[in-house]
């Protein structure tokens, strides 16, 4: 999970409990299937601010990213911060392909939906202060196989959870145990962005 204020970015990582926020589902969403290396766009109900540029639209990459601003679909994780300086969320950066049932499911959520409660309880948790979105961007990664075998039996399952309350932003990240279960060019966990004010901040995990 990373949490974004006007003034700073930081990443803490949660360790697996029986506590911890399990995947999510709305009780209804887009469904984005049949491409390779494509990206949906979505228009953000809110203007969200992101190391201190404003953005209108988010684009949810196949690849297992979310870039904000304009689309971004590489299939091969690159070292952060990327040079172009481009806003991104990567939950599991790596080549997929989505065919048939492996898909990309995503949907804006606000309101008083079961969803947005189980956040808010979560992030007030975690973070000792009380949160309440405004609304969230919900994507799911369901039942990925690298782009070199479409018909793998070991597919992987990740979730991400973008909410934002006024000029604070929570990304959390969601996996389960024993559903990430390739990495065909050695994933990237993290974000890249470019601060107005603090230069670069970055982080990025491999997994191998």
């Amino acid at each position: 999970m990373f949490y974004i204020t006007p003034n700073d970015i930081t990443f803490v990582v949660i360790e697996p409990t029986s506590e911890f926020l399990p995947f999510l589902y709305p009780s209804s969403y887009n469904v984005y299937t049949d491409v390779d290396d494509g990206s949906a766009s979505v228009t953000l109900p809110t203007t969200l601010e992101f190391g201190g540029f404003h953005y209108n639209r988010a684009y949810i990459s196949s690849n297992g990213l979310v870039s904000f601003g304009r689309a971004y679909n590489s299939f091969s994780p690159k070292n952060f911060p990327l040079q172009n300086s481009l806003a991104v969320v990567a939950p599991y950066w790596d080549d997929s392909r989505l065919s048939g049932s492996r898909q990309l499911h995503y949907q804006i959520v606000s309101g008083s939906s079961s969803l947005i409660t189980k956040v808010n309880a979560f992030l007030s948790k975690y973070t000792g202060d009380t949160f309440e979105a405004d609304w969230l961007l919900w994507a799911y990664w369901h039942d990925i196989c690298p782009y070199n075998r479409g018909n793998c039996q070991d597919s992987n399952f990740f979730q991400v959870a973008i909410a934002v309350q006024g000029n604070v932003t929570y990304s959390i990240f969601t996996y389960q145990c024993g559903l990430i279960r390739w990495t065909l060019r050695n994933a990237a966990v993290g974000y890249s962005v470019f601060l107005k004010r603090a230069r670069k901040a970055v982080e990025k995990k491999h997994l191998n």
